[in-house]
């Protein structure tokens, strides 16, 4: 409450608060929040503001004068009791003469600051009887053009202090949002502003320049370990295409006579397995060929291991050139060959078993003089176990051969 000699006072006695508090949202063209600005002011003010403007009676005394937020909670003077001892809004203009929660009888009147920040604040005036009708009615007249004049300034003080903020604020903004969009060349200067936020524009500037050096560093690492990984993925695939080289020649060498060249005795059985499985499902005839070289223990004995060998090559020569190209040929021991006739019956085998003889001796050009090789011919059967079983009746007919004089073919029976 205001006290006669002018001193704002509590109803307690106690000094008021020394400050008032306004603040306010902050928004862009957009309607975007972009902050708030709070300022402070002194109740005392508003105390000498209100001092000057009320009028007075004879006797010196002035109307105590009470401001109160939307709750009824009051305001001013500082260390007002709180909402309990404020009467509620009047209904309408003018004055009413009530009992007070200090148990006084004061004829009061309010007014609501519609223009004032803080939204439903209300100036109640009150006054004991019976000077208060006069002077509510001046006191009136006296705030409202004060009031209206405070309301413009304060906006006028926002809108300066919102430009001040919000344009500087919204250059950044624009700024990010073009090295955002990937513009590295976007200027980050500010032509107006605090000097808060011209060190705020300095100091993104640097954030940004910093992030575009790194991310040129991350891309030529990112460079040089594709290169790499590259580099490595093409080392790997030679390295793999050499091991598969590597692995078709051993598995052709694991399956090879090193002598002749042609297949050997693992090869032999493989092809065997297989044309013996496919006789049984197509039903397709097939015959097998042993040679065995004529007396080659003697070509040993008598000219050595190096013309016994010059001799297998030379027969294995000629058992490919009278082969045809769908026949399988093999070194099956150690002067004694195979061949494999897909396709073939019985006649065509023995046909095929002799023109190989005849090739054999027409090519002995070797030290050991002409070699002959005795050769026995079988083709599959219905009642045939295995494969092995039609080489085991080839063999039969190759002793015959050899039985009856050599250097000739034999069939099975």
């Amino acid at each position: 409450m205001i006290a006669p000699d002018g001193r704002i006072v509590s109803a307690s006695g106690a000094a008021p608060s020394p400050r008032i508090e306004f603040a306010a949202p902050l928004h862009d063209e957009a309607g975007k929040l972009r902050g708030a600005l709070a300022a402070q002011s002194s109740w005392a003010w508003v105390a000498n503001l209100i001092a000057e403007r009320l009028p007075r009676n004879s006797a010196g005394e002035a109307p105590q004068v009470f401001i109160v937020n939307q709750n009824n909670t009051p305001l001013f003077p500082p260390g007002t009791p709180d909402q309990a001892g404020m009467p509620t809004p009047l209904s309408g203009p003018g004055y009413q003469q009530g009992d007070w929660a200090d148990g006084e009888t004061y004829l009061y009147a309010d007014a609501k600051i519609d223009d004032a920040p803080g939204p439903g604040w209300r100036v109640i005036v009150r006054q004991a009887p019976p000077q208060a009708p006069a002077t509510l009615s001046r006191l009136r007249s006296a705030l409202s053009l004060p009031g209206w004049i405070v309301t413009l300034l304060l906006m006028a003080v926002v809108y300066r202090l919102a430009a001040a903020f919000c344009r500087p604020l919204e250059t950044l903004a624009h700024t990010a949002q073009r090295v955002s969009a990937g513009d590295e060349q976007a200027d980050w200067s500010l032509r107006s502003g605090a000097r808060e936020l011209q060190q705020l524009a300095q100091a993104m500037q640097q954030m940004t320049a910093t992030l575009l050096t790194r991310r040129g560093e991350l891309a030529a690492i990112n460079a040089s370990l594709e290169q790499k990984v590259e580099e490595r993925t093409e080392a790997l695939s030679e390295a793999k295409r050499q091991l598969e080289e590597r692995a078709t020649q051993l598995e052709q060498l694991a399956r090879s006579d090193a002598l002749t060249g042609l297949g050997n005795r693992m090869a032999a059985a493989e092809r065997l397995t297989a044309e013996y499985q496919r006789f049984h499902r197509s039903r397709a005839p097939y015959s097998v060929l042993l040679l065995d070289t004529d007396h080659f223990k003697r070509v040993n004995d008598n000219h050595g291991h190096a013309v016994g060998d010059q001799v297998l090559q030379q027969i294995a020569a000629a058992l490919q050139g009278a082969a045809r190209t769908t026949d399988f040929a093999a070194r099956y021991g150690g002067e004694e060959f195979l061949l494999l006739l897909p396709d073939t019956d019985a006649e065509g085998a023995l046909v095929l078993a002799e023109r190989v003889r005849a090739a054999v001796s027409a090519a002995s050009n070797t030290v050991a003089g002409m070699v002959t090789v005795s050769i026995g011919a079988a083709t599959a059967h219905d009642d045939d176990a295995s494969h092995e079983t039609i080489v085991q009746r080839a063999d039969e007919a190759l002793y015959r051969a050899k039985a009856n004089g050599r250097n000739r073919v034999e069939g099975a029976g």
